[in-house]
């Protein structure tokens, strides 16, 4: 199939991206880097009349550290994530997950802002920065720019809390220099979307596990964190079995079946993916 008829814009910077969405707020849709979006047109489930290309807008790409905050351009690539040195010393979740991705030709092109965009639950992307307990900042030409906890961002099954006459601008998240972490991940087979996949993040102070968040990824409409997990083990009241670990899946999660894992399978395999990562730490 092929796509209803548009028409396309290509903005050279930020400014000129913003006034064009506002005034096309309504019927435009922004490309990132379009490995979930041309499909969709494709099939017609997006028939917005006009498509703004962001590929050309420079300020939205890149890695820097700026007052101890890593920002990541919203139009920074995944295998420009994955190359960079800032990020695999101070954020080296992102580079393992990156791995998990699709296949080399998806992480060529797609765009940590698209994912975000998008926050499709299998995504493995967003469930880190959740991890990393990032921001999410936005501009539009009428508001300016804001800044969103990315666990706030991500409301649901392909929700987020972005407006129509906003573009996501870049993702921040402090540094910290002594981290630990874990990710790990089932599918079908290598680029199919995760059964389920789980994230660790935390920091270590003193020999001791500080602000550790751990995110459950796949298994319903958004990214979870498992904060009855993550308080055990900053108590550290000793080895956490598999059934404490159930437990806490039955009473938080609402597990969602797709076309090829039931929500009890994906409720097993999250429990076993959690049971390894936690006894990583």
């Amino acid at each position: 199939m092929k796509p209803n008829s548009f028409e396309f814009y290509r903005p050279k910077n930020l400014e000129t991206a913003l006034k064009l969405l506002h005034e096309k707020k309504d019927d435009a849709i922004l490309l990132a880097g379009g490995q979930s979006l041309i499909p969709m047109m494709n099939m017609r489930l997006i028939n917005s009349k006009s498509v703004i290309d962001l590929s050309a807008l420079r300020e939205l790409n890149g890695v820097t550290v700026k007052e101890n905050k890593i920002r990541i351009g919203a139009m920074t690539r995944y295998f420009e994530i994955k190359k960079s040195e800032i990020v695999n010393k101070y954020c080296p979740l992102l580079v393992d997950a990156i791995d998990y991705i699709a296949h080399s030709a998806v992480r060529n092109r797609g765009t940590l802002g698209g994912t975000l965009a998008l926050s499709h639950p299998s995504a493995e992307l967003p469930g880190c920065l959740i991890a990393l307990n990032a921001e999410v900042v936005v501009q539009s030409a009428l508001l300016g720019e804001r800044k969103i906890n990315v666990e706030d961002f991500i409301q649901g099954m392909m929700s987020t809390k972005l407006m129509s006459d906003e573009i996501i601008t870049s993702v921040e998240f402090f540094q910290s220099n002594n981290t630990k972490h874990w990710f790990g991940e089932v599918s079908r087979r290598q680029g199919d979307f995760c059964t389920a996949a789980v994230a660790i993040n935390t920091e270590i102070e003193n020999k001791k596990l500080k602000n550790i968040r751990i995110v459950l990824i796949g298994v319903s409409d958004k990214p979870t964190r498992m904060t009855e997990l993550e308080l055990f083990m900053l108590n550290g009241d000793g080895p956490i079995s598999i059934e404490r670990i159930t437990s806490e899946l039955t009473e938080k999660i609402e597990f969602i079946d797709d076309i090829y894992n039931s929500a009890n399978g994906k409720k097993h395999v999250s429990s076993e993916l959690l049971f390894e990562g936690v006894n990583n730490f």
